[in-house]
């Protein structure tokens, strides 16, 4: 689904019902490879994308995937884990990628010493656009944030988000009746699941909409995943830190 909002800024729509982990994991990776080199490849711009969701319903899986997808799962962590995490790599084609991510719902102050020496010195209290500055002039190279909380900055431009949801499920039900009946006898066979999410996408990059290959990716998705996982799944996408308790 495509459109356009007020702006007149051109945007495309997908959501999806997950019932196992690795439906989510799946859809990520397909998105991850599917990612054009011109929005990779460009540190001075680099691909924003915005996480959100309720506390501890999974998002830090989001960019778990898309760092064990672009980099492999031997790399060393920079910054503080679930604060400001980046991490360095190289692509298969040997180009220098960064997958970043920053939550800006934590306060200035807790986030790792090397960030915190980035803010504004005339600032006794750093906004939270202070932050998310201070966090993007440390990239290098080119690659991917992603942005948890990223509306509470409020000139920060993000190219996709993605939302997961999971409490009140039917009020997020697509409006077209095939869709919901599909939805509605998904969450009733699944509804003990831990993994039951609606996974709304949105995109706005102009990269990624003029990229036939990720929009064919973005398309083929289906709208319910209820299939078994897979046995051997190719990304474990272990985020940095989590308690057990938190399902990730």
């Amino acid at each position: 689904m495509t459109g356009e909002t007020a702006e007149n800024t051109p945007k495309a729509f997908r959501r999806f019902l997950s019932t196992e982990r690795d439906h989510i994991v799946q859809v990520m990776e397909k998105l991850a490879r599917a990612l054009p080199s011109d929005a990779l490849e460009d540190p001075q711009n680099p691909l924003l994308v915005s996480v959100k969701g309720a506390r501890c319903i999974g998002k830090s899986l989001i960019p778990a995937v898309f760092r064990e997808t672009l980099l492999g799962d031997t790399l060393k962590l920079e910054g503080r884990a679930e604060f400001d995490e980046r991490w360095k790599g190289t692509s298969k084609d040997g180009k220098p990628l960064e997958i970043g991510f920053v939550n800006l719902i934590w306060p200035f102050m807790d986030m790792s010493d090397d960030l915190q020496a980035l803010y504004p010195k005339d600032q006794i209290r750093p906004s939270k656009q202070d932050v998310a500055d201070a966090y993007l002039s440390q990239r290098k190279q080119g690659g991917v944030t992603f942005v948890s909380f990223a509306e509470r900055a409020e000139k920060l431009a993000t190219g996709m988000v993605i939302e997961m949801l999971y409490e009140s499920l039917p009020k997020h039900l697509p409006e077209e009746k095939r869709l919901s009946q599909k939805f509605f006898k998904a969450m009733c066979d699944n509804s003990l699941s831990p993994w039951l999410r609606i996974v709304k996408i949105e995109v706005s990059d102009p990269r990624l909409l003029q990229s036939e290959k990720f929009m064919q990716a973005l398309s083929s998705l289906r709208a319910v995943y209820n299939a078994s996982p897979r046995k051997n799944p190719s990304c474990a996408a272990k985020p940095a830190v989590k308690p057990a308790a938190w399902g990730v």
